[in-house]
């Protein structure tokens, strides 16, 4: 179990499992919040994806920070970057261009017919910054933060095609980032999506041991693989659920915080 730290200053709900600290957002961080962690070692401390939360706590949110590492590019994943100017951003190569520019970020998403509204929304919003400077990374990439804490990217593609999980040793705690292991099930509306690799991401997932499982969303950390593969099994079935109802006639999802629902079909609409 991990174990949680009194909150007093109306941020996020800091939870502790040995060298992470989950920075538990609104209501469990449900969208369009989320959990960010913070990965401590003896010499360096990483941040991974600052939510809205982090945004709001403000410039205090980026001390003792030494670098940011993103699972992926997406709005609700990078409000708090604006507070880390000077700090290095990490993203999987193949999200780099989303994280460069506007319109590399409006690219990824290719929602083309609502342009002006959806940059709108991720300005006022979601308060997006652009780090064309971020080092670009690999499957496979480690970073070593002394006293014996490492962190290794896991490429799990397919919610976009730069999505990773990030595995923090010795602790045993994989952050699997937007594989978030909801009812609703796996998100791939964007243009960089794709189903195939989400279904070998998932399968990915099930073959890393470890002792925690957090997410960005929801569920935040489940403890024990055999929990982890039983929920992680329950996520990946919404999508043969899907494909025997409407899912194939769905169409594309627009941005927007709503969920939209006809009948027995629901669209999350932003992820």
């Amino acid at each position: 179990m991990g174990s949680s730290v009194q909150n007093t200053s109306g941020g996020p709900t800091p939870r502790r499992y040995g060298n992470v600290t989950v920075l538990v957002g609104a209501q469990e961080g449900r969208y369009p919040d989320g959990n960010t962690m913070v990965v401590r070692g003896g010499s360096q401390t990483l941040l991974f994806d600052p939510s809205l939360s982090i945004f709001e706590q403000g410039p205090s949110a980026a001390a003792g920070i030494d670098a940011v590492v993103l699972s992926h590019v997406h709005e609700d994943h990078i409000p708090g970057l604006v507070h880390f100017t000077d700090r290095p951003v990490f993203v999987h190569h193949e999200d780099h261009p989303a994280l460069a520019s506007m319109e590399g970020l409006l690219r990824a998403y290719g929602y083309d017919d609502i342009v002006e509204e959806w940059r709108r929304e991720l300005l006022e919003d979601f308060h997006v910054s652009f780090r064309p400077d971020a080092t670009a990374y690999d499957d496979g990439a480690t970073w070593d933060l002394g006293g014996g804490v490492r962190v290794t990217a896991v490429h799990l593609p397919g919610h976009t095609s730069g999505h990773c999980g990030l595995l923090v040793e010795p602790d045993g705690f994989f952050y699997v980032a937007d594989i978030e292991l909801t009812g609703f099930g796996p998100f791939y509306g964007d243009a960089t999506s794709d189903l195939e690799r989400f279904e070998a991401s998932l399968a990915r997932c099930r073959d890393i041991e470890a002792r925690w499982y957090g997410t960005f969303h929801h569920k935040g950390v489940v403890e024990g693989s055999g929990t982890f593969r039983r929920e992680l099994d329950a996520f990946a079935a919404v999508i043969e659920r899907r494909e025997q109802s409407c899912w194939p006639s769905w169409p594309h999802p627009a941005p927007s915080t709503s969920w939209p629902t006809t009948g027995s079909c629901t669209a999350r609409t932003s992820s």
